[in-house]
C-alpha cells in the first residue's frame, strides 16, 4: 500500500513539476530552435528510498515555450509508469540558462497533497549537452518521511527514424498452450488459451516473439513470465522514433484435451477370437474389410497395424494401402486399391455398398477447436484411378503421386439413436448423389458444421500438424453431434484410387475442445 501510494505520488508530482521554473528573459536570447528542441529518446527509472524500481523507456519532447524568451516546452507522449498510465503531460515554459558545453534548467514547486501525504517539495534540474539530455526529479514526501528521485536520461532523435512500434510474431514453445497467441493491434492485447489441467507452476511460461525493425522491448524475449491467477504481462514496445506501444498479454481461457497415443491395442473384433487384427483402443478401421481380403487370398495383410517406430511412449498406428488385385468374386466387385483408414466411429460391412461400410462419428457434446499431432507418409509407387462404378478396373495414372489426408469433422445427428445396431443416421463414405444414402457423406453433406481437412505427400521423418476447424454453422450447445477424425493412406480412396505401398503413421494425437 505504501509503494502504490509513492507510485501516485510520483505522477501526480510529475504532471506540474516543470511549471516553477523562472520566466525572466536573459539579456542574450539563448538558441532554443537549433540547440535544444526535439524529440529524445532514453530510460527512466525510478528510486523510492533507496529501493530501485525498474527502468521503463520514454521519450520527451523539448519544444520553444510561446511564453518568454530562454523558455522551453516539455512534452511527454504516453507517460506510464509501474501500472498507472496517465497520459500525455505537457510542461510549459521552464527557465534555461547557457554552461559549458551547453544547456541547463530547473525549477522548484510544492504540491499539497491529501493525508497522509500532505505537503510535497519538488525540485527539477536537467541539461542537455549536444544531442544529450538529463533530467532529475526530487519529490520529498513529508507525510511517509520518504524520498523519491527519478531521472531520466535520452538522445535527441534525428527526425528520420522507423516510427512502427509493433509486436509482428507472439508464441510459446508449450504443449500447455492449446491456442497459440492472437495479436489485435488496435486494442493493444495479446491472448492465448492453456489447457484446462495446467497448474499454476506450468503457467510459468517463456513467449518469445519478434518486433518493429529498430524498435527495443520491455521484457525482452525468451524471459520467463508467471501467468497464473489471472496474471497478465504487459509489454512496451518503442519506436526507434521513440513512438511507444502497449501490449497487455493473458490467458483468454483454458480447453479441455483428449489425447489419442497409440499405445493401447484391442482385438478388432473382441467376440470373434479367430479374427485376429487388432485396433487402438477407442478406434475403428477398415481391418475387417481387409481381414475378408485375406480370406480371399487376395492379400495377406491388415490395413492398419501397430508399430514400434513411434513419436513418443512405445507404438504407433501404421496405416497402408494395398493391392486388393482387382477382381469379382461371386458377384462382388473387389477393388485393385483398398485404402487404410483410421477413424473414431465403426466398420460396418455393406457388401453391397462397400462405401456404406465406415459409420464414421462418436457422440459428441463440446466443441473442437483443432487437432494437434506428429506424422510421416511414404507414397506407394504406382498410381491406380478407378471409379465407384467399377472399382475393380484401374489404370496407371504416372501423372499422379499419392497423398495422405487427416480430417476432423462435426456432424449434427438428426435423430437420437438407441439401438447401437442402428447405423442409419450415420454419415459414410457413399457419395452424396447415392440415390440409396442421400447426402450421407461424411465430408460434403449438408450437415457438417465444422470439418478440418490436412493433405499432403511424402514425409520421411515425424512432422507436427495443427490442424483448425472450419465452422460452416454456427455450433449450438443445445443440438446433438457427432464428431470424428479420419486418417487415410489414400486421400482419394472413396473413390476407389491410390498408390498400393503407400504408408501413412500417425502418433501423439490431440484434440484441442473448447
Amino acid at each position: 500500500m505504501k509503494k502504490n501510494l509513492f507510485y501516485l505520488l510520483l505522477l501526480t508530482c510529475s504532471i506540474s513539476l516543470f511549471t516553477a521554473c523562472s520566466d525572466d528573459d536573459d539579456d542574450v536570447k539563448l538558441p532554443i530552435e537549433t540547440d535544444l528542441a526535439g524529440t529524445y529518446k532514453g530510460d527512466l527509472s525510478v528510486v523510492v528510498d533507496n529501493a530501485q524500481m525498474p527502468s521503463v523507456p520514454q521519450r520527451i519532447t523539448i519544444s520553444k515555450s510561446a511564453k518568454g524568451n530562454n523558455q522551453i516546452a516539455l512534452s511527454i507522449k504516453d507517460f506510464s509508469f509501474a501500472t498507472f498510465n496517465v497520459g500525455d503531460i505537457e510542461v510549459d515554459p521552464c527557465q534555461v540558462k547557457a554552461i559549458s558545453g551547453g544547456y541547463s534548467f530547473e525549477g522548484k514547486q510544492t504540491l499539497v497533497l491529501a493525508a497522509p501525504l500532505g505537503s510535497c517539495p519538488v525540485t527539477i534540474t536537467g541539461t542537455v549537452k549536444g544531442n544529450k539530455v538529463d533530467i532529475q526529479i526530487g519529490v520529498e514526501v513529508a507525510g511517509l518521511n520518504q524520498t523519491v528521485k527519478a531521472n531520466f536520461a535520452g538522445t535527441k532523435l534525428a527526425g528520420n527514424e522507423n516510427a512502427e512500434a509493433k509486436i509482428l510474431t507472439f508464441a510459446f514453445d508449450s504443449e500447455l498452450v492449446t491456442q497459440q497467441p492472437v495479436i489485435d493491434d488496435a486494442n493493444g492485447t495479446i491472448s492465448f488459451k492453456v489447457n484446462d489441467a495446467a497448474t499454476d507452476e506450468q503457467l510459468k511460461l517463456t513467449p518469445v516473439f519478434t518486433i518493429s525493425e529498430k524498435a527495443t522491448v520491455t521484457p525482452a524475449t525468451g524471459v520467463v513470465q508467471d501467468f497464473s491467477n489471472g496474471k497478465s504481462v504487459t509489454y512496451t514496445v518503442m519506436a526507434e522514433n521513440g513512438t511507444m506501444k502497449k501490449y497487455v498479454v493473458s490467458i483468454a481461457g483454458r480447453n479441455q484435451v483428449t489425447s489419442y497415443d497409440f499405445e493401447t491395442w484391442v482385438a478388432g473384433v473382441p467376440d470373434e477370437p479367430t479374427i485376429s487384427f487388432h485396433d487402438p483402443s477407442g478406434w475403428s478401421s477398415s481391418n475387417k474389410g481387409s481381414f475378408m481380403l485375406k480370406m480371399m487370398q487376395l492379400t495377406d495383410r491388415d490395413v492398419v497395424t501397430q508399430t514400434s517406430d513411434a513419436h513418443g511412449g512405445k507404438s504407433v498406428a501404421r496405416i497402408e494401402t494395398l493391392d486388393s488385385q482387382g477382381a469379382e468374386i461371386f458377384g462382388i466387385k473387389v477393388p485393385k486399391v483398398t485404402t487404410g483408414s483410421l477413424f473414431l466411429g465403426s466398420f460396418e460391412i455393406d457388401s453391397n455398398n462397400t462405401l456404406n461400410s465406415t459409420k464414421f462419428g462418436i457422440n459428441y457434446t463440446k466443441k473442437p477447436i483443432s487437432l494437434k499431432g506428429f506424422f510421416k507418409y511414404t507414397p506407394g509407387a504406382t498410381y491406380y484411378a478407378s471409379t465407384v462404378a467399377a472399382p475393380n478396373v484401374a489404370t496407371v495414372d504416372a501423372t499422379k503421386n499419392d497423398q495422405f489426408a487427416i480430417k476432423v469433422v462435426l456432424y449434427t445427428v438428426k435423430n437420437v439413436v438407441t439401438d447401437p445396431e442402428d447405423w442409419s443416421d450415420y454419415l459414410t463414405g457413399v457419395a452424396n448423389d447415392d440415390a440409396t444414402y442421400p447426402d450421407n457423406n461424411i465430408y460434403t453433406s449438408s450437415r457438417v458444421v465444422a470439418i478440418g481437412s490436412l493433405e499432403g505427400g511424402a514425409q520421411s521423418a515425424w512432422k507436427e500438424f495443427d490442424l483448425k476447424l472450419e465452422y460452416k454453422q454456427a455450433f449450438d450447445a443445445t443440438k446433438k453431434y457427432r464428431m470424428t477424425i479420419v486418417c487415410s493412406s489414400s486421400k482419394d480412396g472413396d473413390k476407389f484410387s491410390g498408390a498400393p505401398g503407400s504408408v501413412l503413421t500417425v502418433d501423439d494425437f490431440e484434440l484441442i475442445v473448447e
